[in-house]
């Protein structure tokens, strides 16, 4: 008779037993896939903070009397940004704009700035590990294009 209680009761303990290690096993393959996606995003090249000087926002080269415009450009995992623009020429207090960006090719070295008017189309160079202002009309690159390059500051 003792038989016939026992096993009942073990075999309810297997069970719980083996449902809780599949569910310690799905919870650790979600935290590895939460681990992976989380290390893609923070791989990702175009990522960072870029910097440089560029001519007065209404010149397409350095214009007498013009000391620029500094650029300064955070990217972000998740597709935003914050653009940094100071006159250098001006006593104007630094202008801070942020949104998201879209990549305008599969290759994701084309992209676009969303709510910027002037300066928004960016291409990516890879090798350089750098980012190109194009030409608001065009979307091609400036005759004086080494005056519109944004470097990775590391």
């Amino acid at each position: 008779m003792d038989k016939w209680v026992l096993f009942p009761f073990i075999s309810t303990t297997v069970l719980f037993a083996c449902s809780d290690s599949s569910n310690t096993e799905a919870f650790a393959q979600q935290d590895q896939e939460v681990k992976t996606l989380e290390q893609k995003q923070s791989n990702i090249a175009w990522v960072g903070h870029y910097q440089g000087v560029t001519p007065c926002e209404n010149c397409l080269t350095r214009c007498e009397g013009c000391e620029g415009t500094a650029v300064d450009l955070t990217l972000k995992p998740d597709q935003s940004f914050e653009l940094r623009l100071e006159s250098l020429s001006e006593a104007n207090t630094a202008q801070v704009l942020t949104g998201k960006m879209y990549f305008k090719d599969t290759a994701q070295s084309q992209l676009e700035l969303s709510n910027i008017k002037k300066r928004h189309a960016l291409i990516y160079d890879h090798d350089n590990d750098q980012f190109e202002i194009l030409n608001d009309l065009t979307a091609q690159p400036y005759e004086s294009g080494h005056e519109f390059i944004l470097e990775k500051v590391v």
